[in-house]
């Protein structure tokens, strides 16, 4: 099975920002990363491009392809859990991150910004924190700047390298 890690936290503690940050240095050592993002909301999507507006009109499925990547639009009846999502994945990559999804299985950092709130009570397989105030309850503890810590960090925790 495919080690995952999750990124959670507050709205707006500054997740996906730190985790591209992260995520340039496993690409840089050749690790290859799926993201799974979690939203409590629906996605807003751009106009400005030919996929988003065909979804936007009301398509079941579209697909975008060129040479070097490709994008699937699909509408769901309801939310996959993250067993289906990792069944299309397995195999592809190194590490799966998941974002947002403080009650799941895997093993947790969590990103904690004073202005948007404390710690997260009752967060389980909690094994280490981004923060810009450091919590005295002995878990491991970096500050924002350390992005290349952490992608150490985790290198380390699944041995990737």
């Amino acid at each position: 099975m495919v080690p995952a890690i999750s990124f959670v936290g507050h709205h707006n503690s500054g997740k996906t920002t730190f985790l591209v940050k992260v995520i340039r240095h496993l690409t840089a050592w050749k690790i290859r990363t799926a993201v799974i993002k979690h939203s409590q909301h629906d996605f807003d999507l751009p106009l400005e491009k030919d996929s988003e507006r065909l979804f936007k009109a009301g398509s079941e499925l579209v697909y975008a392809s060129s040479p070097h990547m490709s994008l699937r639009y699909r509408r769901e009846s309801e939310e996959r859990n993250l067993r289906e999502i990792f069944a299309e994945i397995e195999g592809e990559v190194d590490l799966v991150i998941t974002e947002g999804y403080k009650t799941g299985p895997y093993p947790k950092i969590e990103v904690v910004r004073q202005a948007t709130g404390g710690f997260l009570a009752d967060l389980t397989d909690l094994v280490a924190r981004v923060s810009d105030h450091p919590g005295d309850d002995g878990i491991t503890s970096f500050g924002f700047d350390q992005d290349l810590e952490i992608a150490r960090f985790i290198v380390e925790r699944f041995k990737l390298l």
